[in-house]
């Protein structure tokens, strides 16, 4: 699926959900306040106009999500218990920073490894979700943040991204921006696409990693 069809499905599809809901119970107060006292009508009245503006509210902020970055798309348990065995095996002594945190579930399983984890995430409201998720991990911490234009933990030692591959490059770039600012190498696991112009250490299924070494001068 290209990314422009999952920016767009990513707006239409909680647009129709909502706009479906809306316009129900618009009908149900519609019908339930013909022969309603005035302030009832009133309070039903207010209540659909409310509910009209929260989904426009959600609709730009998943679709505004979409568009700057990838949508929304959760990752497999089992595929992640996988890779943090196979391809790169995650202990207590790493830091992984997840790009797109979503709702927490790389965040989760890395952290069950034993591995401290840092989510970056655009998305208000699954900044929100995770946070309340994991607030009594001391593991896991979740920023709303842009990772192009902030730096990574000193002690980051893997990166993980289910992304989009228009932006491969480009984060590969950015973290061996990151590995030269640490003088170390910094591993990338990438979910579903390669990054054009690097060769991967290993892969496993749909997953690539990376070693991205810092810049020699």
């Amino acid at each position: 699926m290209s990314s422009r069809i999952r920016a767009r499905t990513a707006v239409e599809l909680p647009a129709r959900s909502l706009g479906v809901l809306y316009q129900s119970f618009r009908y149900l107060a519609s019908s339930q306040t013909k022969n309603s006292p005035p302030l009832l009508r009133y309070n039903l009245s207010m209540s659909w106009e409310i509910l009209k503006w929260i989904g426009i509210v959600l609709v730009l902020v998943f679709g505004g999500t979409a568009l700057t970055g990838a949508p929304f798309v959760p990752s497999r348990r089992k595929e992640l218990d996988i890779i943090f065995k196979k391809l790169y095996k995650l202990n207590k002594n790493d830091l992984l920073v997840d790009l797109g945190s979503g709702d927490g579930k790389v965040l989760k399983v890395a952290s069950d490894f034993g591995a401290r984890v840092l989510g970056i995430e655009l998305n208000p409201f699954l900044v929100l979700f995770s946070k309340v998720r994991f607030i009594s991990n001391p593991r896991v911490k979740v920023r709303m943040n842009d990772f192009f234009r902030s730096d990574l933990p000193t002690d980051t030692t893997v990166v993980y991204v289910f992304g989009d591959g228009r932006d491969m490059k480009r984060i590969a770039k950015k973290v061996e921006e990151q590995a030269q600012k640490l003088k170390r190498p910094l591993f990338l696991i990438s979910h579903a696409f390669e990054v054009p112009g690097y060769k991967p250490e290993k892969t496993c299924r749909a997953y690539f990693l990376y070693k991205i070494e810092p810049k020699s001068k």
